[in-house]
């Protein structure tokens, strides 16, 4: 396939993280069956659109050693979070009330920054990036079984996400609850969906018929995505978890595949790392409104204030970042 950036899926990404923010609403005091509570597994797109790029960068020789991708994604990433933990864990330390639980809070920073906090070691102040923790961790072992058998590999890659799907249907009848083990279940499961992705994308491109119906990819990518919104507006923890995992396959595999019209704008590119960035900063933004608004804040106002401040931060994060990375190109 042709190396490109998709515009759509950059959009869809930002999408996805709004709606995170949705989920995670609780930080500005929601409480009960609010709107969009199910977003979390927005956060499994999020894996399969990286498990998709990783697979791809295996099956195309640009990954020859197992920490290789992995390193990949911890430089991209790291500059966001350390940005974000630094400032944060100087916040809530000053805020604390006394030096000892100032430092109580300090001493866990080295723990956060490096996201070991986040596979439980001890308690996170950013707990939305357990999916960065996880697929660190995941992505090595994949990497190495690529390397080492491609049979065997071939079967894995669509084994372990059936096997993990059906223990979660039949016993929660939802996505898996969070915990050390689950979380590295979960990032492994969509990494290798992503990859299942991939694969069936390409073969659909391979397809000599698909330029005369680029309109069919087209509404499907963009109908299976849209369900996910519809599903997660109202349904929390419920067999639509399940339902959405499939329909995210579905989007991934279309918006990736030479089926599929894409929105004919390069500015929109952008949009990838804004979603990072409001991935990486809506925790703290959502506790800070929570703590500081006045009492005759309505729920509403919160809102506004919980997405209008993350947006701001985010923008500045991302770039913030860019001009880091301006810097250290200068300098090498």
């Amino acid at each position: 396939m042709e190396k490109r950036q998709n515009v759509t899926l950059n959009c869809w990404k930002l999408i996805a993280a709004l709606l995170i923010m949705g989920h995670h609403a609780a930080q500005i005091g929601q409480k009960g069956d609010y709107v969009f509570h199910g977003a979390y597994v927005y956060t499994e797109f999020f894996f399969m659109v990286s498990g998709y790029f990783f697979i791809k960068s295996l099956e195309e020789g640009k990954t020859r050693g197992i920490m290789d991708y992995a390193k990949k994604v911890w430089l991209k990433l790291f500059p966001y979070t350390a940005i974000v933990i630094s400032i944060y864990y100087f916040m809530i330390g000053l805020l604390s009330g006394s030096v000892k639980q100032c430092l109580k809070i300090w001493i866990l920073w080295p723990l956060e920054i490096f996201y070991l906090n986040e596979l439980h070691i001890a308690f996170p102040q950013l707990g939305q990036l357990w999916y960065v923790a996880a697929m660190l961790f995941v992505i090595p072992f994949i990497s190495w079984l690529f390397l080492k058998d491609r049979e065997l590999f071939k079967i894995f890659i669509w084994m372990v996400p059936v096997i993990w799907y059906g223990y979660c249907y039949t016993t929660w009848g939802q996505l898996g609850h969070r915990g050390v083990f689950i979380d590295l279940i979960r990032a492994l499961s969509n990494l290798l969906l992503g990859g299942v992705a991939y694969y069936i994308s390409n073969r659909i491109s391979d397809c000599k018929c698909i330029g005369r119906h680029k309109w069919i990819g087209t509404v499907i990518g963009w109908g299976a995505f849209i369900i996910t919104i519809v599903l997660t507006y109202k349904h929390y923890w419920t067999e639509y978890d399940i339902y959405c995992i499939f329909y995210f396959l579905a989007a991934l595999i279309f918006v990736q595949s030479k089926s599929f019209v894409d929105i004919k704008y390069g500015k929109l590119n952008m949009l990838s790392g804004l979603s990072m960035s409001i991935y990486v900063t809506h925790i703290p933004v959502g506790r800070l409104v929570q703590r500081f608004s006045p009492s005759t804040v309505t729920v509403a106002q919160k809102y506004i204030l919980y997405y209008f401040i993350t947006i701001i931060c985010a923008i500045v994060l991302l770039i913030s970042v860019e001009y880091i990375k301006g810097l250290n190109i200068k300098i090498s």
